[in-house]
């Protein structure tokens, strides 16, 4: 079974390029342009890690890592 990483990245040429070499890897990859929709995906997937951006508008990368740090507890 693949492992999923969700991949928060505000910059689509970068999340094209990393969803892509993870993919090519052999892991699943799920997608969200923000932080506030890592979240709801976080909340409705299982997930093996989080890949995020450290600067993104509205909630960080940081932030995003301690709330579902805070959401696993």
């Amino acid at each position: 079974m693949s492992q999923i990483i969700l991949l928060a990245e505000d910059e689509p040429i970068v999340r094209n390029f990393i969803t892509l070499s993870l993919e090519r890897a052999g892991f699943v990859v799920l997608l969200a342009c923000n932080a506030e929709r890592a979240l709801q995906i976080f909340q409705n997937e299982t997930i093996d890690l989080l890949l995020t951006d450290i600067q993104m508008g509205g909630i960080n990368g940081v932030e995003l890592a301690e709330r579902i740090m805070e959401e696993q507890l």
